[in-house]
This record gives C-alpha cells, sequence and structure tokens, in this order.
C-alpha cells in the first residue's frame, strides 16, 4: 500500500529496534554480548536486502529475518551452557 521503498526503509528501522533494546539489557546482563554481536551481522544482512531489492530477493530476506531471531537465542544458549560446565 505505500510501496516496496518506503516499506523497505520502515522495516529497516525495526530491524534496529532490537538491537537498542538488546544493548540495553547488556548493561545487566554481559552474557548476551555474543547474542548482539549475532544479531548484528545478520540484521545487517537484512538491511542490505532492504536497502538493495527485497522483492527478488525475498526468499533470501526471509531466511535471514529468521535467522536474525532465532541464532542469537541459540548463541546466547550456547555461551551460557559453556559458562556453566
Amino acid at each position: 500500500m505505500i510501496g516496496i521503498r518506503k516499506a523497505s526503509i520502515i522495516c529497516s528501522l525495526l530491524t534496529v529496534l532490537p538491537l537498542i533494546l538488546l544493548i540495553h539489557a547488556m548493561r545487566y546482563n554481559h552474557e548476551i554480548f555474543v547474542g548482539v554481536l549475532v544479531y548484528i551481522a545478520l540484521a545487517i544482512g537484512c538491511i542490505q536486502i532492504l536497502m538493495d531489492d527485497p522483492v527478488s530477493k525475498g526468499e533470501t530476506l526471509k531466511n535471514r529475518m529468521v535467522m536474525a531471531l532465532t541464532m542469537p537465542n541459540f548463541a546466547i544458549l550456547g555461551l551460557k551452557m559453556i559458562l556453566l560446565a
């Protein structure tokens, strides 16, 4: 409805929002630093596709967005398991 370009800009801004929350949470729990790094790497990949051509690279974008939502959790879980061992 608003167009591909405007929707891409809005999605890019929404991709950065969890990063702000993660950095704030990192003040209280330093172990999530690994998750923040993983999220930054994956979010950059998503934003690159959004700014390039999200329509033709839709499948890749979807896969990277799913990874951006799940991989930081696995990174933090792995770190917690290593630290508890």
